[in-house]
């Protein structure tokens, strides 16, 4: 697959659909003032969102799936269309972007492997409810830098005061001690 075909595809899915979108963003124009604009912005954008979102992850997958013959057409169009020492500073900085990524990607993963271990493994020890639940919470949230932290105790906290009340600050403090070590 080359950025041609791409550029082709796209080219005939707007064509076809930017009659439709232009048609909706006429309806929806006037019949505001019937149905009240805040429940029409509620009744179209989720929709609207949703297919966003689709088409994302199908381009996601197409770069992904050709990630090297996007990567020699990248390297071919920047070759093409600047001068040779900035076509190559770009290529560089692209590399060292690239690696630092992937490197902290794969240490995050690392971190949350053994955060989520560590707080399944204390919870059992102290018996606290919904311990496996709360660790895939923490693993989850711990990719969210600042506030995952916070939130996943929060509701681990909350979990656990619905099972098991007189356990809820316990595992407030088991929580903070595990997150204070690792």
């Amino acid at each position: 697959m080359n950025l041609n075909d791409v550029a082709g595809f796209f080219r005939t899915f707007t064509g076809i659909f930017s009659p439709v979108f232009s048609g909706l963003l006429l309806a929806f124009i006037l019949s505001v003032p019937k149905l009240g604009i805040a429940r029409r912005l509620t009744g179209v954008f989720p929709r609207l969102k949703e297919k966003t979102v689709d088409a994302l992850s199908l381009m996601a997958c197409v770069a992904v799936l050709g990630r090297r013959e996007l990567g020699r057409q990248c390297r071919g169009f920047l070759c093409a269309y600047f001068k040779k020492p900035t076509a190559e500073r770009i290529c560089h900085v692209a590399k060292l972007t690239h690696d630092t990524y992937t490197k902290f990607f794969s240490g995050q993963c690392i971190e949350v492997l053994i955060l989520g271990t560590m707080i399944f493994l204390a919870f059992s020890v102290f018996r606290v409810p919904y311990a496996a639940l709360i660790a895939v919470l923490t693993a989850a949230f711990a990719f969210v830098p600042y506030i995952g932290a916070f939130a996943s105790c929060l509701i681990g906290v909350l979990l656990t005061l619905m099972a098991v009340p007189e356990k809820a600050i316990l595992c407030f403090i088991v929580y903070q001690m595990v997150q204070f070590m690792a």
